[in-house]
């Protein structure tokens, strides 16, 4: 994480400083596109399991809809560690 320090703001010191924290806005920014990426790959394995479901392989669709739950729920995750990041800067 780099820190950026940009100096005292008023000769009174009543500010003093501003802070600009780079690497949470690369990690906020690096966090929330693997979030967009893991929602269109979740789908895509839904879209399968779907199809296989229909056929003789309902036990591959069956972990494939395991798979779906636990991408799921770690995008979930995923998504509120943005959020508290975010509220931390």
């Amino acid at each position: 994480m780099t820190v950026v320090h940009l100096g005292r703001a008023g000769r009174d010191g009543h500010i003093a400083g501003l802070l600009l924290d780079i690497g949470v806005v690369s990690a906020d920014a690096d966090l929330e596109s693997a979030v967009s990426v893991l929602d269109q790959i979740v789908e895509r394995i839904s879209k399968i399991a779907d199809e296989l479901a229909t056929g003789s392989l309902e036990d591959i669709a069956a972990d494939l809809y395991e798979s779906e739950r636990i991408l799921r729920s770690g995008t979930r995750r995923l998504e509120r560690s943005v959020r508290n990041l975010r509220r931390r800067r």
